[in-house]
């Protein structure tokens, strides 16, 4: 019997057809949402330091009208992206 170091065939998982159809596109769903999720954070530190590096007003807690040059970094953001 050949060791997993040298035979890679032993140390895949044993999955029947039917759960490889199940798990496969579970998985990717789940990378798919994990990946949607970091859109707006990323969106929103990159708006936190450009408005900081220009001394725009800045923050969530901001009016649209009183931060506009903020809301629209974050808006072009995520249309970017």
């Amino acid at each position: 019997m050949a060791s997993p170091i040298l035979n890679p065939q032993s140390r895949r998982p044993r999955l029947s057809s039917a759960s490889r159809a199940i798990c496969f596109p579970a998985l990717c769903l789940w990378h798919y949402r994990t990946g949607l999720l970091a859109y707006p954070v990323l969106a929103g530190s990159g708006a936190y330091a450009l408005a900081e590096l220009m001394e725009w007003e800045e923050g969530l807690e901001h009016k649209f009208y009183r931060a506009k040059a903020f809301y629209v970094v974050i808006a072009l953001s995520v249309i970017v992206d």
